[in-house]
């Protein structure tokens, strides 16, 4: 988690470590903090997670309900630590999208706890949702995942294909970007590097 100094301050900070099925497998944490906004005084809570990644086409292992378990922690950790129900931003890859198969599960799990989806995401459906009540996008027809494509994967939809979200306890939400650097003409993403064939950073936007 990383913070501007010059506007929150921290107050405290953990992480939790999430259920896995296999030894091998890299561990999985939501990590949390409270910060104070420094021009107001007010608080909140910050948690950053990486929900499980693999599939398993032979359906020998069950990692979609494992990203539902791992997102039932999540939420019990935050309720645990965080005893004052301050507003929550919860963001992360949860690995799972609006056309995961059978559900979005830990996306429900979340909803279902009382976040807020302010880009209106639900299951199977190309359009925004109830719940849609973002003031201003930006970039958010491009899909979040890019796989490090030259061209830079949207939709012709409000939103993109999304694995990775910011979802919030109700609160107004004024802007929304998904952040990157394209070229309108081509469609590709700038390179990192003016006038240089360098990938971009990330196979996130």
């Amino acid at each position: 988690i990383i913070y501007d100094s010059k506007r929150v301050k921290l107050v405290s900070q953990g992480s939790t470590r999430l259920s896995e099925i296999r030894e091998a497998d890299n561990d999985r944490y939501l990590a949390w903090a409270t910060f104070q906004q420094l021009s107001s005084g007010k608080q909140f809570f910050f948690g950053n997670i990486h929900l499980e990644p693999t599939n398993d086409a032979a359906g020998k292992t069950d990692f979609h309900n494992l990203r539902r378990k791992q997102a039932q922690e999540v939420m019990a950790s935050i309720r645990k630590n965080n005893p004052k129900n301050l507003p929550v931003i919860l963001v992360g890859d949860l690995n799972s999208y609006r056309w995961t198969a059978p559900t979005n599960a830990p996306y429900d799990v979340f909803l279902t706890a009382g976040l807020v989806d302010h880009l209106g995401m639900a299951y199977g459906t190309q359009y925004t949702q109830p719940g849609a009540d973002v003031e201003r996008r930006v970039n958010t027809w491009y899909s979040s995942y890019n796989g490090y494509a030259l061209a830079a994967p949207r939709l012709k939809y409000l939103n993109g294909t999304y694995i990775d979200y910011i979802l919030t306890t109700p609160m107004r939400m004024g802007e929304y970007e998904n952040v990157l650097s394209v070229n309108h003409t081509t469609g590709n993403f700038i390179p990192v590097i003016s006038g240089l064939d360098v990938p971009i950073p990330s196979d996130h936007n």
